[in-house]
């Protein structure tokens, strides 16, 4: 294997990691915040 392909192999992983992340945070933040919305309607 190429050393300089995994080297970007392993940034390009990290990077979408790092973006996964965020996602998820966003997400249940938001998902938690409309669970509560809901909850106080009914």
């Amino acid at each position: 294997m190429d050393f300089l392909y995994a080297i970007e192999g392993q940034s390009e992983f990290s990077r979408r990691l790092e973006l996964g992340e965020t996602f998820g945070t966003v997400f249940s933040t938001w998902s938690r915040d409309r669970f509560e919305y809901y909850k106080n309607i009914l």
